[in-house]
């Protein structure tokens, strides 16, 4: 497309608009946590109950990621409507969660559940079409675009072109490729990892080390974003001329470093910092990740943007549910005299001794991750060394 139908200004104020739009979407996603301890008290719910939010948050976002896969990439003219759409669910279901008391008063949580599939269809979509937004725009920095990004602005802006069908690479194509499916399950692994503590760290801190929720909030999941923040914001200002594979096999290791320590620790503060710490190394996983697979596969459309996403919702919905699921279990078995699981710190309650041997599960992810992370990085450094001239 001619250069003079989008000016400067105009695809810098698309930037800006997709940045605003991953800061909403990731608002919504993170909201419903710090609420987990007062909705546990008030309303009787179970630690499984609350994990069971988060898995219907993503896998509602995994569908529309798969209703997407493909449908955008031949009707691109749904791209704005759709995106200006996803901001008003996305503020009608935060209205109807926040309203489930009054609405639902004999179920509560049936209202809850209701405002949390509505606001995630939302996030979904913006989690679909944000990122190969990003991706189209001209840039010689689309990783740090890509780690940036975070109603009315898409209303206004005239946005950039896709990859033409005629010169799109099918999805069954990448799908015959190893490197496709290492990014699959890499993607998935790493939502897994930097959800299962985005969601669960001011609860754990509440319930497992006995902090107010004010501190639990700021000290525990506000530090953990905003390590997650100068992480992100490091990398998209000096981080594109990285090794992004190597600092992702990196960031995995010491995210699985940071959850033995949380789950582990007998000292309260220091599994707090661990937490903490854990923001920073989880930073670039998912949208590192993300970019490595549009590099590898430049001619890819919206379609892989949205694999992508169904992957890494899967992780992020699935792992989080199994942590509460986990923690009910553990607590119940103490409760029981079941002695098994003595072996974490002496002196917790059921539910403190639950959470920590949830999130000693969820440690498996970032593991697992840091390996096949290697192994991507190996595969992508194989493949370039064919292709280059000799």
């Amino acid at each position: 497309m001619p250069e003079s139908s989008h000016p400067p200004t105009t695809l810098r104020l698309v930037r800006q608009c997709c940045y605003v739009g991953m800061f909403i979407q990731a608002m919504v996603v993170n909201l419903t946590p710090l609420f987990f301890i007062p909705l546990r008290e008030q309303f009787g719910l179970s630690f499984e109950q609350l994990g069971r939010l988060v898995l219907l948050n993503f896998a509602t976002q995994m569908l529309v990621d798969l209703l997407c896969t493909g449908l955008i990439d031949r009707f691109g003219r749904a791209v704005k409507p759709l995106t200006v759409a996803a901001q008003f669910l996305a503020a009608a279901g935060l209205w109807l969660f926040a309203g489930a008391p009054a609405l639902f008063p004999a179920d509560p949580y049936r209202g809850l559940v209701l405002g949390t599939i509505i606001f995630s269809l939302g996030c979904g979509l913006l989690e679909v079409l944000l990122s190969p937004i990003i991706n189209a725009l001209p840039s010689l920095r689309k990783e740090a675009d890509m780690a940036l990004l975070n109603l009315a602005g898409f209303v206004a802006v005239k946005l950039p072109p896709f990859v033409h069908e005629a010169e799109r690479e099918r999805t069954r194509a990448m799908a015959r490729t190893g490197v496709f499916w290492l990014g699959m399950f890499g993607i998935l692994l790493a939502g897994a990892t930097e959800v299962t503590l985005a969601q669960w760290t001011s609860a754990f801190a509440q319930t497992a080390l006995g902090l107010s929720q004010v501190v639990a909030d700021c000290f525990g999941f506000g530090l953990f974003g905003a390590m997650m923040v100068v992480g992100r914001l490091w990398f998209g200002f000096h981080g594109h001329n990285r090794n992004l594979p190597r600092m992702l096999t990196a960031g995995a290791t010491l995210s699985a470093a940071c959850y033995g320590t949380v789950a582990l620790s007998p000292s309260p503060g220091v599994a707090l910092v661990a937490c903490i710490a854990a923001g920073l190394f989880v930073s670039l996983l998912w949208p590192g990740i993300v970019s490595v697979c549009a590099a590898t596969f430049p001619r890819a459309g919206v379609s892989l943007f949205a694999l992508l996403a169904a992957f890494g919702d899967a992780g992020a919905g699935l792992v989080p549910w199994l942590v509460g699921a986990t923690a009910d279990r553990v607590a119940n078995l103490d409760r029981a005299g079941y002695s098994a699981f003595r072996h974490f710190p002496v002196g917790l309650t059921p539910e403190q001794l639950g959470l920590r041997a949830g999130l000693l599960l969820a440690m498996l992810c970032p593991a697992v991750l840091a390996v096949l992370l290697r192994v991507l990085h190996c595969r992508i450094r194989a493949k370039s060394t064919k292709l280059e001239p000799t």
